[in-house]
């Protein structure tokens, strides 16, 4: 679980290239009961999100690293806007 940043700095820095990989790693946190590193990897994704320009889906996102309890969630959502 490491070397997971190392597989996410290898690839392109877009939404499409980085999502499965993202998707990946929450299911695998979430089966090894790791809630705020989950919610970690909701946040990424809404950052990913928010730089494409699909603002409701970073918002989506954010509401879900929100219920996993990461400590910024809410600096995130402020990013946002909402």
């Amino acid at each position: 679980m490491e070397n997971w940043g190392d597989q996410l700095r290898f690839t392109q820095p877009s939404l499409w290239a980085r999502e499965s990989l993202l998707a990946l790693q929450r299911l695998v946190l979430g089966a090894s009961s790791l809630g705020a590193q989950v919610g970690d990897c909701w946040l990424q994704y809404a950052k990913l999100c928010r730089s494409a320009g699909y603002y409701e889906t970073a918002n989506q996102a954010i509401l879900e690293a929100q219920a996993s309890g990461p400590p910024k969630a809410h600096m995130e959502k402020a990013s946002l806007g909402c």
